[in-house]
């Protein structure tokens, strides 16, 4: 069953609860009325007046309880929603801030060039583990069509990455004793740097969505 049947069925019930409860207490109100008339009138149909009171208020304890259980399940709903939302949200915070470092460290290392091959080839793959941690389906239960966008617009720098990487494993065997200055040309260097930094404009703007969510979740705290 789809989710807007479900929720528009579950609105229609509550509405549905409210409108008899109102009904119910219009009805009480006529009863005790009329009960109170017939008392000073005539007291011995007191007993008969008293029989559809209390079926009445016994209608009206049912409406309330049913929607009180409706309320109550939603509220629980709403708390573990909140909850779970709160955990993705800070694990997302601490994916990308991570990955933000790294890929900044890389960019470091291609613009110094003296860095070390195997220290290049190894935060390279560490980045690609980072990246792959953000497609987790969780995630996307809370992510924006902008921060989804901007994970999706990554994976052409993180394969290029990821395949620098492994092309100075193949044509380097003895990591430990090259620099990049040996093994990668200028042109090939500075265009590096640059997909780099688009990659950082990436992850800059992947964070700031995430941290506009927290913002949303924390004034709904506060509004509560």
């Amino acid at each position: 069953m789809a989710i807007k049947h479900i929720v528009r069925e579950y609105e229609n019930l509550e509405r549905d609860i409210k409108a008899l409860t109102w009904v119910l207490l219009c009805v009480c109100i006529v009863i005790v009325y009329q009960f109170l008339e017939d008392f000073y009138n005539k007291q011995q149909y007191i007993l008969t007046d008293l029989a559809p009171l209390i079926a009445v208020l016994v209608g009206l304890l049912i409406s309330t309880s049913a929607s009180r259980v409706l309320v109550h399940n939603n509220l629980t709903r709403e708390i573990d929603r909140r909850q779970e939302m709160e955990m993705v949200i800070y694990h997302l915070i601490g994916i990308t801030q991570d990955l933000e470092q790294k890929v900044n460290h890389v960019r470091g290392m291609f613009m110094d060039r003296k860095s070390s091959v195997f220290v290049v080839q190894e935060i390279s793959l560490t980045i690609e583990r980072r990246y792959e941690a953000l497609f987790e389906q969780v995630f996307y239960k809370y992510l924006p069509g902008k921060a989804v966008d901007l994970i999706h617009n990554m994976s052409g720098h993180i394969f290029g990455l990821r395949t620098f990487a492994t092309r100075l494993e193949k044509n380097n065997p003895d990591q430990a004793d090259f620099r990049l200055e040996s093994v990668i040309s200028e042109d090939d260097r500075i265009a590096k740097v640059k997909t780099l930094e688009k990659m950082t404009e990436g992850i800059s703007s992947l964070v700031d969505c995430i941290y506009e969510i927290r913002k949303t979740l924390d004034g709904s705290k506060l509004s509560e």
